[in-house]
């Protein structure tokens, strides 16, 4: 929520030609109640959601060997993603970037605009035919699977939660501010702000 609002507040300085909505659901962690109810009223009104870029967790960076786990079957499903982490010694100090097809073409400054930003990111792109499947729900733990539901595109914005951060819904220890990399966080922010921007235009 706090990357929320500071992204809101980063693109609150200029007007845009595009309408920006910024939102926070809640019931997020019961199959998305809030955002699937937003897209549905969306979408019964027949609004035209060029993009939606949803935080997932952003604040949990780990420098240390082996602090990143993969997920079953990303080997086969992503094999060059797995390769860049394990050549990196799987280690949990990037940003994933899990979006539908539809969302590439707003996502295509994210590479230049991190490195301004010192920031790793690692993308992985779901097809339009796997994107509501079960088999990838490792990928779908977030409000931006109410979007790709309704066929609109969107990006989950994360630090990939528990499969790097041990402390992820106090399930080994109290989850506290902290354990979080606030200069991760910002530079996440920061990136993600600049790429709205531009989408904005």
């Amino acid at each position: 929520i706090a990357g929320v609002f500071e992204t809101a507040k980063l693109l609150a300085s200029e007007s845009h030609n595009r309408t920006l909505v910024v939102a926070c659901w809640d019931e997020e962690e019961k199959h998305v109640i809030g955002s699937t109810a937003y897209v549905q009223r969306e979408k019964n009104n027949n609004a035209d959601i060029k993009m939606s870029y949803v935080y997932e967790m952003i604040g949990y960076k780990s420098d240390k060997v082996h602090s990143q786990q993969i997920p079953k079957g990303f080997d086969v499903l992503y094999p060059q993603q797995v390769k860049a982490i394990q050549n990196n010694q799987n280690r949990g100090d990037f940003i994933a970037l899990v979006y539908d097809e539809k969302a590439s073409g707003f996502l295509s400054d994210i590479p230049v605009i991190a490195k301004q930003n010192n920031l790793s990111v690692i993308p992985f792109e779901v097809s339009t035919q796997m994107k509501k499947s079960p088999a990838i729900a490792d990928l779908r733990r977030s409000d931006h699977s109410a979007f790709w539901d309704a066929d609109y595109p969107a990006v989950m914005i994360t630090d990939t939660a528990n499969f790097r951060n041990l402390h992820y819904h106090c399930l080994n220890g109290e989850d506290n501010v902290d354990s979080l990399d606030i200069n991760f966080a910002l530079k996440t922010i920061n990136t993600i702000a600049k790429t709205i921007e531009e989408n904005l235009k």
